[in-house]
């Protein structure tokens, strides 16, 4: 299940509640933001929030 949260900023990662099978994504401001933010939570060491 993929979660978006309103009122959320370019600066938010995506969150991931594994236990629970949720992504929670913040409303990005454009294709090019959320890809970039995806692509560093999946990189070791940086992670996602939450």
């Amino acid at each position: 299940m993929i979660l978006i949260q309103e009122g959320s900023h370019d600066e938010h990662r995506p969150e991931s509640l594994t236990c629970h099978s949720i992504l929670e994504l913040p409303l990005y401001s454009s294709k090019e933001v959320m890809r970039d933010r995806l692509t560093t939570a999946l990189i070791p060491d940086r992670g996602f929030s939450g």
